[in-house]
């Protein structure tokens, strides 16, 4: 893992270690003292159909160097979707992760788990469970305030049981209450399964991207405030067996 600072060419290179993966970093701030973390996600080799442990872990400079947190144990099935972001607007990042199923062969032991990650004040962490979902892997999540009521909202891709959207709910000592997820379109799928928030259109409105591999499609999602649900629009086609990895913006 290499660390490559804005203000000098120069690389740091933290744990390296053979054979490891590292499927995801995010970066934030937890504590909201104006200094970022950032998270990654060290696991053994990918094999296939089989259930692999992975840690997460956490990063800090503390003046000198960079130290390292382990957020999550790996006494389960690896990460590889992590998220970094502000939900409730207090100006600290909250932190979650997407556990891939537990499988024995193509069977589905244990489903997807979406966890949050709370600071303990000691230098641990614990944990909640946000989400649990019927698939083998959701490999992406994105937040976004899409119905306008100052509290972002998750959305999480499922490989092939579709789109979930998860709202919460903050109480006064900062903790969220989730509400169980909701479906809101069964017909979308894919392998990576990559959607995006952006507001493109300007309107002040922020819209979900959606690149459904399996049906061949790209798709916007606005929200219906009226029927307090997604409406659906189809953007294009895209080739069969295609796997499209990210959804990115950009002036061109």
């Amino acid at each position: 893992m290499a660390i490559i600072p804005s203000c000098k060419p120069t690389v740091v290179e933290l744990d390296a270690k053979p054979d490891t993966f590292v499927h995801e970093i995010e970066i934030g701030d937890m504590d909201g003292d104006g200094k970022l973390e950032f998270f990654a996600t060290p696991s053994d080799r990918n094999k296939a159909n089989t259930s692999q442990a992975g840690l997460i872990v956490m990063y800090k400079y503390d003046g000198t160097t960079y130290k390292r947190t382990t957020v999550d144990g790996g006494e389960h099935t690896h990460a590889k979707e992590i998220l970094a972001a502000d939900i409730n607007g207090d100006g600290k990042s909250e932190f979650f992760s997407v556990l891939e199923a537990e499988l024995s062969g193509k069977t589905i032991k244990k489903p997807v788990e979406v966890r949050q990650y709370i600071p303990k004040g000691d230098g641990t962490f614990e944990h909640q469970s946000v989400a649990k979902i019927k698939d083998r892997q959701t490999r992406f999540l994105v937040a976004a305030d899409f119905d306008g009521d100052g509290f972002k909202e998750l959305v999480a891709a499922a490989m092939k049981t579709g789109l979930y959207l998860i709202d919460g709910e903050a109480s006064e000592d900062g903790k969220i209450t989730w509400a169980e997820p909701v479906v809101f379109d069964r017909m979308s799928g894919g392998f990576e399964h990559a959607v995006l928030a952006s507001d493109l259109d300007g309107d002040g409105k922020v819209e979900l991207y959606v690149a459904a591999d399996d049906q061949r499609e790209l798709k916007r999602y606005d929200w219906d405030a009226e029927g307090k649900t997604f409406k659906r629009t189809k953007l294009g086609s895209l080739q069969e067996l295609t796997f499209t990895w990210n959804i990115e913006v950009g002036k061109l």
